[in-house]
């Protein structure tokens, strides 16, 4: 019995893993989707004549601004790993 609870407590953290896998890739993307769509839309503004010096620095300054923002998830998830793994060697 005691081997039946470790197996199921391990499938119940590795779903919990899994959930946290999948909500973190949605995150990522959707910070690459919003830098996609606003250069995406000032290069085809660009292309028709209609860009001008001011929407494009609005574009960077956003572009910027979604980049570091997607860093600091990265970081936040990389840091969850680390513990992770020390409380996994801990429990070992």
């Amino acid at each position: 019995m005691k081997n039946y609870n470790h197996l199921t407590n391990n499938k119940i953290k590795f779903l919990d893993e899994k959930e946290l896998i999948q909500n973190n890739i949605y995150q990522w993307k959707e910070e690459l989707y919003m830098i996609y769509t606003m250069s995406s839309g000032t290069l085809l503004n660009h292309e028709v004549g209609l860009a001008d010096e001011q929407m494009c620095k609005d574009t960077l300054e956003g572009v910027n601004k979604n980049i570091k923002e997607l860093i600091i998830k990265l970081d936040n998830f990389k840091e969850y790993i680390y513990l992770s793994n020390i409380n996994k060697e801990k429990e070992c």
